[in-house]
């Protein structure tokens, strides 16, 4: 069953229940502790170029496994068309010690990028290499400040029990700080 993702994209212009946490590098980060069970982190930071291109930048696999360092494989497993599919995303996990995946529906919108995990109808996993990670939410939305510039706000959303919360966001950090460089 598809996720209800109304509730998690409006907390992108919700500032007032979140909780400021740290600032690494160019980015804030806040956090919920409770929200649904579940603990939201949210990612403030500027990147050199306008909401367009950093949406085309963010949905392009190719760019993504740059930008992670190759730490991250993306594979689309089925196209539903240019602004949604499933992926299998495999990454190393440095508190597991071991393979990782998920799979998940990935939509474009004009300005922002989502995912979350949900198997394809009718899809057989066959991946038997490493556990399988449930992605509850992930958001990115840009806001153009001027032709050049434009801010991200990333949602990361976590099940409460879920071990390495911290990891994820400064893996997110770096992605974004790797994406800001290769723009200037």
């Amino acid at each position: 069953m598809d996720l209800d993702v109304s509730q998690y994209k409006e907390l992108i212009d919700v500032d007032n229940i979140f909780k400021f946490m740290k600032k690494k590098k160019d980015f804030s980060v806040f956090f919920i502790n409770d929200f649904n069970n579940k603990i939201i982190y949210k990612i403030l930071g500027y990147i050199p170029c306008n909401f367009k291109k950093c949406i085309n930048y963010l949905s392009n696999q190719k760019i993504r496994e740059s930008l992670s360092k190759d730490s991250m494989k993306f594979k689309i497993i089925e196209k539903i068309n240019d602004k949604e599919w499933f992926e299998l995303i495999t990454f190393e996990s440095k508190i597991n010690l071991g393979p990782i995946y998920s799979i998940e529906k990935v939509v474009v919108e004009d300005d922002l990028i989502y995912n979350y995990s949900l198997d394809p109808e009718n899809y057989k996993d066959n991946f038997t290499n490493g556990d399988k990670r449930e992605n509850e939410f992930s958001c990115f939305k840009c806001f153009d400040i001027d032709s050049n510039k434009c801010l991200i706000t990333v949602i990361l959303t976590f099940d409460q029990f879920e071990l390495g919360h911290e990891m994820y966001v400064d893996s997110t950090i770096d992605f974004l700080e790797r994406l800001k460089n290769a723009l200037s």
